[in-house]
């Protein structure tokens, strides 16, 4: 008896100390504030630590000037409770912590080009806006008109809708360009050019965009490279077949990659 009594000492004890999960949460850039189920608790790098149950649904929001909040559920479902599973071994309830939460979770915060001017800058210094690369050309054609196309869309899930590629690309050159009807290009565009994946080849879009009445085509690619997201986008004239600006953006967003542009095309 007094064995038994003991052995649910010992497993309350442990239960104390192994039902907690700890979590780093971190930021690029840092200083953001942290916010979990909708009180603000500090700024990253920000260590969170509770004894909510396995599979809990954690809410986490990342606010910072210049740059887009980010809002994420977190969950308990990394094995490996040590603690919670060798007081289970006396006590049932305990195995509802054998989950851990991640040990550390990253967040990438992309600029917010649509914040006050001063904010923006500061969220575009070099540092932030690490992995993407912009050149616009010197003295470029004065171009109004454009198709918005995604002649690749392989992202690291092994595949992705074109449409939404060009949506998102569109929705932020419309303050630099008049963005044609895609099927107005998809009428010209030749079936024959179309690729088993749905997407065409970069010289056939052209020319159907000069067939179609556009001056120039805005080109878009997305690719995985290291288990990473990149992008590529450029801006061909349709009648010299002449790159007018061109970026790329390793690790960043398609977002990120669109408003750095149409800020270079703002300067």
């Amino acid at each position: 008896m007094l064995r038994k009594a003991g052995a649910t000492i010992l497993a309350a004890v442990i239960l104390l100390t192994s039902c907690q999960s700890s979590m780093l949460i971190t930021s690029d850039p840092p200083e953001a504030y942290v916010s979990i189920d909708g009180r603000l608790v500090g700024k990253t790098p920000y260590q969170h630590t509770d004894r909510k149950v396995s599979g809990y649904n954690l809410g986490v929001k990342l606010e910072k000037d210049g740059y887009e909040t980010e809002h994420d559920i977190v969950k308990r479902l990394k094995f490996g409770n040590a603690g919670a599973i060798i007081a289970g071994c006396f006590l049932i309830f305990p195995f509802a912590w054998v989950l851990d939460y991640p040990a550390v979770v990253q967040y990438r915060m992309e600029p917010d080009f649509d914040a006050p001017a001063a904010a923006t800058r500061e969220a575009m210094a070099a540092d932030d806006i690490s992995g993407i690369v912009v050149t616009v050309k010197d003295e470029a054609p004065a171009i109004r008109n454009v198709f918005v196309v995604a002649v690749d869309a392989r992202n690291c899930r092994g595949a992705d809708d074109p449409l939404i590629l060009e949506e998102q690309a569109g929705v932020r050159l419309l303050r630099h360009y008049d963005v044609l009807e895609r099927r107005d290009i998809d009428a010209v565009l030749d079936e024959s050019a179309r690729g088993m994946n749905g997407l065409f080849d970069e010289e056939s879009v052209v020319e159907a965009g000069l067939l179609a009445g556009a001056e120039g085509v805005v080109l878009l690619r997305e690719s995985c490279v290291a288990g990473a997201p990149y992008f590529s986008a450029k801006l061909v004239d349709c009648g010299t077949g002449r790159q007018v600006w061109a970026g790329t953006a390793e690790g960043r967003s398609l977002s990120a990659l669109m408003g750095v542009i149409a800020q270079r095309l703002s300067e």
